[in-house]
């Protein structure tokens, strides 16, 4: 969980705010942000951060 444990990694900002949050309950006042940050979401936004993962120190991680 490197997001999650603060480690600075490539991706756009919808795609972002699911690496750093993971938990959604829903009737909590993120709700909108969820559903904001899922419509913006597209294919390309995994593509690009998967791609330049494959450059990243972390060996689990350039591997996928």
């Amino acid at each position: 969980m490197l997001a999650v444990d603060g480690e600075k990694l490539f991706a756009t900002p919808a795609f972002e705010f699911f690496l750093k949050n993971r938990e959604f309950k829903p009737d909590s006042p993120e709700m909108g942000l969820l559903i904001e940050n899922f419509v913006a979401l597209d294919d390309d936004d995994i593509m690009v951060s998967a791609k330049t993962w494959t450059k990243h120190p972390d060996k689990i991680l350039s591997l996928l």
